[in-house]
């Protein structure tokens, strides 16, 4: 057992090559041969599709705005201009005489042409208002036109100075006329119509008290006051001249 126990000397024991086994590991040599493994990149969020493709720009917002006005100011900036260029040459209210004739500017759309009436048992000549009183209307001739654009029918109308004035035939001028033929009134919505301006020169005939009128069928008629009863001379359209 002696003899066993003793190391000899210059041969290591199996212990000490079991530490010597676990303290040295691999060799230098592989350790290093090996490159540590790269770390993988993070990829990039994905970019939603409303980021990427926006429904409207702020430049598209601008396009739009000026296309828009492109469309609407010159539509107003027409009427605006027949209205004011051709008013102050609207004759004064004081001047309208019985007997005079006077030049008088009117703006109107297709539709008045059914919509607004009078209502009153005198008459100027040959015209008389649609009914003779708030709800009978005036007795027909039997030899008379089935439609003559309302030639001997007065209705109301406001001048471009809120004058009021009652007028046979307006419809019956040629290039009013004209206007009604090329944008009638059957089945299309009066926001849908276009206002325009009318020059006429008006012979005064009358000056009627108490004139009762109706600007809508469906509204209540009302005693207005004082009305000037005239005759067309002429009219024209104002609402396409240029300044």
């Amino acid at each position: 057992m002696d003899s066993e126990a003793k190391v000899v000397k210059g041969r290591p024991t199996m212990v000490e090559k079991t530490k010597t086994a676990k303290t040295t590991g691999p060799s230098s040599k592989g350790a290093t041969s090996r490159k540590p493994k790269a770390k993988p990149k993070p990829k990039a969020a994905p970019i939603s599709r409303e980021e990427e493709e926006p429904v409207l720009s702020g430049r598209m917002i601008i396009a739009l705005a000026f296309a828009l006005a492109m469309i609407v100011i010159p539509q107003q900036t027409t009427l605006r201009n027949a209205i004011t260029k051709t008013s102050p040459q609207t004759t004064v209210r004081e001047a309208w005489k019985v007997g005079q004739t006077a030049n008088i500017h009117l703006t109107v759309v297709t539709a008045d042409y059914t919509q607004m009436a009078c209502a009153d048992t005198r008459s100027s000549g040959e015209a008389h208002c649609e009914y003779e009183n708030e709800r009978e209307r005036w007795p027909q001739k039997p030899d008379a036109p089935l439609d003559d654009n309302k030639r001997t029918i007065l209705q109301p109308y406001r001048t471009t100075d809120k004058n009021l004035l009652f007028l046979p035939g307006l419809w019956a001028q040629p290039e009013i006329a004209m206007r009604l033929h090329t944008e009638p009134t059957q089945g299309v919505s009066e926001k849908k119509l276009a206002r325009f301006v009318v020059d006429c020169e008006v012979k005064f005939l009358e000056e009627w008290q108490n004139a009762v009128v109706r600007w809508k069928p469906n509204e209540q008629w009302s005693n207005q006051g004082t009305a000037m009863v005239g005759e067309l001379v002429s009219c024209r359209i104002l609402e396409d001249e240029k300044s």
